[in-house]
């Protein structure tokens, strides 16, 4: 028996470039970038016995949702509103200007009608 004394090697394909060996039953990788990896483990005795080789662990780090398809395509279209609403408003804004240039010179014409009427008239 080995008494609690068990050595473990592991390697994660991926982010380990040989084998670990460590005596902790847990083990923690942090800053794993997106994509496919794959997790070995075997425990060793004292004695130096290994077990038999496990089947790997196979697993996926999906990227962030703001970096997945759906997300780029979803900042594009948000992108794309914001684009459009600051057009309409630019449109509308431009619009009402124009509006306002026209009504100033539609009074100032009929200010000079009274103004000429006014002189023909005295």
């Amino acid at each position: 028996k080995s008494f609690g004394h068990i050595n473990y090697e592991y390697q994660l394909e991926g982010a380990d470039r040989s084998p670990q060996l460590t005596t902790s039953r847990s083990i923690r990788y942090s800053g794993l970038k997106p994509g496919q990896y794959s997790f070995t483990i075997k425990a060793i005795d004292v004695k130096g016995n290994a077990s038999p080789a496990t089947a790997p662990i196979i697993f996926n780090i999906h990227p962030p949702w703001w970096k997945s398809t759906a997300g780029i395509i979803g900042w594009i279209v948000l992108a794309g509103l914001a684009i459009g609403a600051y057009y309409r408003r630019r449109i509308a804004l431009i619009r009402k200007k124009a509006r306002e240039k026209t009504e100033i010179n539609k009074k100032f014409a009929e200010l000079e009608l009274q103004a000429l009427q006014s002189q023909m008239n005295p």
